[in-house]
């Protein structure tokens, strides 16, 4: 089982924002609270899921591109 620190997971949203955007790819500007808010979304919905052994880099990839495009 994986746990996920809110420090590294919001270090990956920053690190994902900045290859999306290496890929043309579109996203809002996120301030810290927006970039905190979708850390602590993600924690929530990786300890719903259930899968620890899941890939999260790409997991929280498809995560921004779903929120990205519902919000």
């Amino acid at each position: 089982m994986r746990f996920l620190t809110t420090d590294y997971i919001v270090q990956e949203v920053i690190n994902t924002a900045s290859i999306m955007q290496l890929n043309n790819e579109t996203i809002p500007e996120l301030s810290s609270d927006e970039i905190s808010n979708i850390a602590s979304d993600f924690i929530y919905e990786w300890g719903e899921v259930g899968d620890f052994d899941a890939d999260v880099s790409h997991t929280l990839l498809t995560f921004m591109r779903y929120r990205f495009t519902q919000f």
